[in-house]
């Protein structure tokens, strides 16, 4: 059996499509992944904290200074952060500044 006869068999049992197949949602998923962008703020706050070696917590005091806002708001704030995994917007526009700077 030569490359021939088996290209001839894999054409005619209808193979080559499920390859195919298999081929286009591998290429999709690729593509989907790089223009898709699933992080969160929290992912960015915790990126953020990665990279600075510092605490969300120091993030959260870091991000405060700006606005002085009292030594009481942030502590309530960043409760509210571990409970909700809400995030403030004085948090979140400190983050993006540092992320993309």
């Amino acid at each position: 059996m030569n490359l021939h006869d088996i290209i001839e068999k894999v054409i005619d049992s209808g193979f080559y499509r499920i390859i195919i197949l298999f081929i286009l949602i591998f290429l999709i998923r690729i593509l989907f992944k790089k223009k898709v962008n699933l992080q969160t703020d929290v992912d960015k706050l915790v990126k953020l904290s990665e990279d600075l070696q510092r605490s969300e917590y120091m993030i959260f005091h870091d991000a405060a200074k700006k606005w002085s806002f009292s030594e009481n708001k942030v502590e309530e704030d960043f409760k509210r952060y571990l409970l909700y995994g809400e995030l403030p917007r004085y948090v979140k526009e400190y983050v993006e500044e540092h992320i993309q700077g």
